[in-house]
């Protein structure tokens, strides 16, 4: 091989290294920068999402503390006059529209609430009755009402010994995602631990657009929807509901 084709070869050889090594170093690049930018996406999530229930906590907190406080309660338990108990809730439930209140006797019976829905479904179950019964200050947490339903809630107890009386606000999870979608912009969605949709900004897209979504695991993910289009999709555990209320720090 002459010496002149033997140079070219070897300057080809030596463009061609240096190109796959640029292109190595910038998908490395883009790599990183995705890696970074899925993890700010998740923190920023995660941070807006738990701060939202952190307020809807304290709000719920103050209003069972607001009502109880009041001493018609005393009283219209009691005399288990529930349009009594009404009255004493309407303001707190007029500034809270999707809020719901609970009244629970000591044998743990729903005994009245402030949903008209046909067939009653308690925010709680006996595991939270049974444990704020013996507590004295406010317990709070996530309950799942139903299958598609969580609440944020807050309870207390109050009453006395003998006829004592517990009043549970609750919160729908759902209620909080148009504040959500303000903070973060796009749809956001709650899932159940299946990861099939319960809520959302826009009602049953994911169910729809057949997105295989995760609710156990932080994670971000691109999805291809039945259309053809594709979604990057940020998922946030929430805590997982629990019969086992915590009390306010």
């Amino acid at each position: 091989m002459q010496l002149k084709t033997r140079v070219t070869a070897l300057l080809v050889a030596a463009v061609l290294a240096l190109w796959l090594v640029a292109g190595a170093v910038e998908w490395q690049r883009d790599e990183e920068l995705t890696r970074r930018y899925h993890h700010v996406l998740l923190q920023s999530q995660s941070i807006a999402w738990s701060k939202l229930q952190g307020e809807s906590i304290a709000e719920l907190q103050a209003a069972v503390a607001e009502v109880l406080a009041q001493p018609g309660v005393q009283q219209a338990w009691a005399k288990q006059d529930y349009h009594a108990l009404d009255q004493l809730l309407d303001p707190i439930l007029d500034r809270h529209p999707g809020w719901r209140a609970d009244w629970f006797d000591a044998r743990r019976t729903l005994v009245h609430s402030s949903s008209i829905a046909l067939h009653q479904q308690p925010l709680i179950d006996s595991g939270w009755l049974t444990r704020a019964l013996s507590a004295g200050d406010i317990q709070t947490g996530l309950s799942q009402s139903s299958r598609e339903h969580y609440h944020l809630v807050a309870l207390r107890r109050f009453g006395s010994e003998a006829a004592p009386g517990m009043l549970v606000l609750g919160q729908d999870l759902a209620d909080l995602l148009p504040e959500m979608t303000r903070t973060i912009a796009g749809e956001n969605f709650v899932l159940n631990l299946r990861g099939r949709e319960v809520a959302g900004t826009t009602p049953n897209l994911t169910n729809s657009e057949g997105l295989a979504l995760t609710a156990r695991h932080a994670r971000v993910k691109e999805l291809k929807g039945s259309d053809q289009r594709r979604w990057l999709t940020a998922t946030t555990p929430s805590p997982a509901p629990t019969t086992a209320p915590s009390a306010p720090s």
